[in-house]
């Protein structure tokens, strides 16, 4: 089983590629086929960037302004810890075996796009 979760990647790339393969020989139109592969291709990076920039601690640390008529005493208590805030947006961004799946299938799926248009 463990096998198989480490080429999901690679056993969907060629699922994508046998489907391709099926439709040009059942007659399909090969430029739909292309759009659509294409269409999922661009969705599939763009979903990889979307959950690598989820994790990027974009939004810590707001800044927080003094309320009125809020002593000074309480704006200190909520007020950011600098040092947390910047361990968080200093870390390296970390990149899941899942957005590099979406990554690689979405490449492949471009490539079988253009392929298949040629």
């Amino acid at each position: 089983m463990k096998q198989v979760k480490k080429n999901s990647t690679f056993l969907l790339s060629i699922l994508v590629m046998i489907i391709a393969i099926v439709w040009i020989r059942v007659g399909g139109d090969n430029l739909s086929l292309s759009n659509a592969y294409f269409y999922i291709g661009i969705c599939l990076i763009l979903l990889g960037i979307c959950f690598i920039l989820g994790q990027a601690q974009l939004f810590a640390g707001w800044f927080k302004r003094r309320d009125k008529g809020e002593s000074k005493e309480d704006y200190a208590e909520r007020k950011i810890d600098v040092q947390s805030v910047g361990s968080k947006k200093n870390r390296p961004l970390k990149i899941s075996p899942f957005m590099w799946g979406c990554f690689i299938i979405g490449i492949v799926m471009i490539i079988i796009a253009v392929v298949v248009t040629l």
